[in-house]
């Protein structure tokens, strides 16, 4: 979910400007594909041939697009591709050979998009349909994300101790969750909310609301707000760049208005509910829960 809040994705520091994985990487060289086209939400259709992927973006749901790229030099990703492996996926320059179970079994996006028909190719009605992600030539194209994004949700699918999840970091972690909330990998998600709560806990709260607004997680909202308007110390800089200039002037306001110690709004629960008309919240979350 990705310093720079909003883009809280990690970018990781073993790959190149393109996002590419290290050179080490068993490198292929992809055939010419057609443009294919898919009917669908979780598809953007394309209706032209792009020179590349790395400039596309996509939003709300339309998170996976159908695959139309050139000759190109595409590197295999090591850990996440499997010779047993039953659906190919492209980020960028490099291509994830994975089980499609996983994506259909905990993301409602994949599974419906897995459901479709393969689509008859429009140059030639009399050839047979191919299948995307079937294979290296056709794989179906994530836009939007980064190979380490991707590797840190496939981290999870697959993890290399089931004791200890590789993401560590609060970036790795916003980065798991930016991607499990965009693809609808609810039970990721939860997971990802849980390391959050734990690795922000003594952090500012304004980055635990920054998270919180940028992904929707509500509950964090009114501890956080409240956290920010009973401290003794006011926003500063880094914090009020985070949250913009709206919730900069909403905080100060309600600082001024329980800032003498005589005030019998000052506590928590009072502050709570000024945060609650302040900022429009309807829940029933304690202060305290953090």
């Amino acid at each position: 979910m990705m310093g720079k809040l909003q883009s809280a994705g990690v970018d990781g520091s073993d790959a190149n400007a393109d996002g590419d994985l290290d050179p080490s990487s068993e490198v292929v060289d992809s055939e010419d594909t057609q443009t294919h086209r898919r009917h669908h939400a979780p598809y953007k259709r394309q209706t032209q041939n792009l020179p590349k992927s790395d400039s596309q973006t996509f939003t709300g749901h339309n998170h996976v697009a159908n695959s139309t790229h050139p000759r190109r030099m595409q590197r295999k990703a090591g850990r996440f591709y499997f010779k047993d492996g039953n659906v190919v996926f492209l980020v960028k320059r490099t291509l994830f050979k994975v089980h499609r179970y996983f994506f259909e079994r905990d993301s409602p996006i994949f599974a419906s998009m897995f459901s479709l028909p393969p689509p008859v190719p429009a140059e030639d009605r009399d050839s047979p349909p191919f299948v995307e992600g079937d294979s290296d030539e056709h794989p179906i194209l994530l836009e939007g994300v980064c190979p380490q994004q991707f590797e840190q949700i496939l981290s999870i699918l697959y993890p290399s101790d089931f004791s200890s999840p590789d993401p560590q970091s609060i970036e790795e972690w916003t980065s798991v969750l930016n991607l499990a909330t965009r693809w609808d990998f609810s039970s990721i998600r939860a997971l990802a909310i849980e390391k959050l709560a734990t690795e922000l806990t003594g952090r500012s709260p304004a980055l635990k609301l920054a998270i919180a607004k940028q992904h929707d997680i509500e509950h964090w909202l009114v501890p956080a707000y409240t956290a920010l308007c009973i401290r003794n110390d006011p926003l500063d800089i880094n914090e009020g760049r985070m949250l913009g200039l709206d919730d900069v002037i909403s905080i100060e306001n309600i600082r001024q208005s329980v800032r003498y110690p005589s005030n019998l709004n000052r506590d928590s629960e009072s502050v709570a509910r000024l945060v609650k008309q302040m900022f429009a919240i309807c829940q029933s979350t304690s202060a305290y829960d953090v």
